[in-house]
């Protein structure tokens, strides 16, 4: 066939056969591509068009081109580029290559970009069928799957702005684990932050370290509770071995603070103390408590408070405990000056600096205990004419101090 301008020629067999080829002239680039007639007869994506001597575009399927030939049992590699600079010219930029989804319309979004690969199979000569490994959506959400699961899904628009998410197929639906804007790291309700012991290899080692959320605003160091629990530890950090005569550091603990008059948070501490015999979790009980006016309060009756197992005392139950024969000192915060025993709130014996023991509660005749035990000690405000020996009576106004001898209140001071 003769040369032909390209606006003359028709697909017909008076002037074009199969084996024909013709030059067809691309509007931008350099080269032509060349068809056959029986190519450009059946349409430039029913079969494989080469471009100059090397690589080839093919007809996968139904709106799907290939690069390269067709499938053989040694598929040659292709890459996919852009013109870049000529080596030869000085500190000059590359070019942009820009690879565009398909557009919508109004409220329609548009067309994500979807890469796929071929995962192995098992042991055949069937093709492997292709997954998706990355997807970037319209909405700027940038999604990485390991084939068959989600593996992350990375968002720079929209309510979750800024957001890198592990494991779903969009945001909200599935994650494990996402990593918020202002660095706020957010896990699913059932989630756990781990450590293991595999050094610089993760997921070589043993998960011995767990944080888990117990409930709302409940953070529980361990993983969920189970038929055998394990003990937990939680310190700071200590001055290492071989570091001669240093100090440890401070371990606050901080309560939360308050403003104005209100008050700052206490410091609870809680234990579970036994039940009766079951299956059924034994709830926490206040052992101990620490309120933002540095009073402490303890529930003595359900734990012992002991230096170590050689201390000299013993605070068990309500009862103090001298171990041994030990003497036991009692002193109030000023060392030494006036020990006051309370009852109902008010100072009832005291115990001076000098050694004097002061009986402060003062009471009646007629407030006298009514069932007293023998040896019990009191000072009344309205004896009258107190004698020491004598059985007190009442309608005076002399202090005196008695003593109850096993059958009455007696004199013993005035």
């Amino acid at each position: 066939m003769a040369n032909l301008p390209i606006s003359g020629l028709t697909a017909s067999a008076t002037n074009l056969a199969a084996a024909d080829v013709l030059p067809v002239v691309q509007t931008t680039g350099v080269g032509p591509v060349k068809m056959t007639g029986v190519q450009l007869g059946a349409g430039l994506l029913s079969a494989t068009i080469p471009i100059g001597s090397g690589p080839f575009l093919t007809r996968r399927g139904a709106a799907n081109v290939q690069l390269g030939a067709a499938d053989a049992a040694a598929p040659v590699a292709q890459t996919l580029s852009v013109q870049s600079v000529v080596a030869g010219t000085t500190n000059t930029a590359g070019t942009n290559f820009t690879i565009a989804g398909s557009q919508g319309t109004g409220t329609g979004a548009g067309g994500s970009l979807i890469f796929q690969v071929a995962p192995a199979g098992s042991s055949g000569s069937a093709q492997n069928a292709l997954a998706t490994v990355m997807s970037i959506y319209a909405s700027s959400a940038l999604v990485l799957q390991n084939h068959s699961d989600t593996g992350a899904v990375l968002s720079a628009g929209s309510s979750f702005s800024r957001t890198l998410q592990i494991g779903g197929s969009t945001f909200g639906n599935n994650g494990f684990l996402a990593v918020r804007d202002y660095g706020i790291i957010v896990t699913r309700g059932h989630g756990y932050y781990c450590w293991e012991n595999g050094g610089n290899n993760p997921g070589t080692g043993t998960i011995d370290l767990i944080l888990a959320r117990r409930a709302a605003a409940s953070l529980q160091l361990g993983a969920a509770d189970a038929a055998a629990p394990v003990a937990q530890t939680f310190g700071v950090q200590s001055v290492v071995a071989g570091t001669t005569n240093t100090a440890g550091t401070n371990f606050t603990i901080a309560g939360s603070q308050s403003t104005g008059t209100g008050a700052g948070g206490s410091l609870i501490f809680q234990v579970a103390p036994a039940g009766s015999s079951g299956s059924a979790q034994n709830a926490l009980a206040t052992a101990l408590t620490i309120n933002s006016a540095g009073t402490i309060s303890a529930n003595l009756s359900g734990f012992n408070v002991q230096n170590n197992a050689s201390s000299p005392y013993l605070i068990e139950g309500t009862r103090l405990i001298g171990r041994s024969g030990a003497t036991i000192s009692l002193c109030d915060n000023a060392y030494w000056q006036t020990l006051a025993f309370h009852t109902n709130n008010a100072v009832s014996l005291a115990l001076d600096a000098t050694g004097s023991v002061r009986v402060a509660k003062a009471l009646t005749v007629a407030t006298l205990p009514g069932t007293p035990a023998t040896g019990m000690i009191a000072r009344v405000t309205d004896a009258l004419t107190p004698v020491v020996g004598s059985t007190v009576t009442a309608g005076g106004s002399a202090q005196a101090l008695v003593w109850y001898n096993g059958a009455n209140w007696t004199v013993t001071g005035v």
